[in-house]
């Protein structure tokens, strides 16, 4: 797998610097977000094992993602500045037909390595939305989720960190940071498996 290093805007996906905001985007919900592997390899391993993970009831393929995802980046300044960890939620319904929620699985180990809790019980999706697989653009993506999360007021002036799978255009750790923002909470910034373009997403359908 190809080793992804960097930090990206959640606006506009261009490399940004981890004390500080986009240029283009000063006002962003939260400042930056890392992917720990690029999408695309030679052998599509990444991509290979995130579909495993979403679809086939691999839970041992998450774990070693939080597993692999705090082990690099445990050091750095943003886990020791977080109260916690918010795993991006799924709606009710797919959370039973999937059999657990994925974000929360990658979550787990990188609570158990830094003593802070998963704040799962604080964020819900409230709004059965389309997958963003299916959205033609980002505009469509961002249209999708719009609304679809609520946060609860254990959140007030907590700086948290999201947990995400994916983040192609960011659509929807944006919409999550807003819900945790409006109950005065922060976003310090979120993490995931990889980054996949709108079209790799779609075509991969991750």
């Amino acid at each position: 797998m190809r080793v992804e290093n960097g930090c990206f805007c959640p606006e506009c996906g261009n490399p940004v610097d981890r004390k500080g905001f986009c240029e283009k985007h000063p006002d962003a919900v939260y400042p930056f977000f890392v992917p720990a592997f690029g999408f695309n390899d030679e052998r599509q391993c990444t991509r290979n094992l995130i579909h495993l993970l979403k679809y086939s009831k691999r839970r041992d393929i998450g774990e070693f993602f939080g597993e692999v995802i705090i082990e690099r980046l445990a050091a750095e300044e943003f886990i020791a500045q977080a109260d916690g960890f918010v795993p991006v939620p799924l709606y009710k319904t797919k959370e039973r037909d999937r059999g657990y929620n994925q974000s929360e699985v990658v979550a787990g180990p990188i609570c158990k390595k830094t003593g802070l809790p998963m704040l799962s019980k604080a964020v819900k999706r409230i709004k059965c939305t389309d997958s963003q697989t299916k959205q033609e653009n980002a505009k469509k993506r961002q249209e999708n989720v719009a609304g679809a999360f609520q946060a609860s007021d254990e959140l007030s002036g907590k700086k948290v960190i999201i947990i995400d799978d994916v983040i192609t255009t960011g659509a929807t750790t944006r919409e999550l940071a807003i819900a945790i923002k409006d109950v005065g909470g922060s976003v310090l910034c979120a993490l995931c498996i990889a980054r996949p373009g709108i079209d790799e997403s779609k075509e991969s359908e991750i």
